[in-house]
């Protein structure tokens, strides 16, 4: 797991192998609903969506980080 400040859809499906779309979105939806993802208001009409690690969400990482080396 890299750390990353920003990643769109296309990301998880690399870094989280076989994942399917629905699942991928509830998922990021339940990290938006927790404060740990936020979707950027671009003011834009595009297919391509972008989510950024809140403050929260970065608090975590170092903690992710060693789950992922366990």
């Amino acid at each position: 797991m890299q750390h990353v400040s920003s990643f769109g859809c296309g990301w998880w499906k690399v870094e989280v192998d076989g994942i399917t779309t629905i699942s991928l979105t509830r998922g990021l939806d339940v990290l938006i609903e927790n404060l740990l993802v936020e979707k950027p208001d671009y003011d834009l009409m595009t297919l391509h969506m972008e989510y950024q690690l809140t403050e929260k969400g970065k608090s975590l990482m170092s903690i992710l980080k060693e789950l992922n080396s366990w």
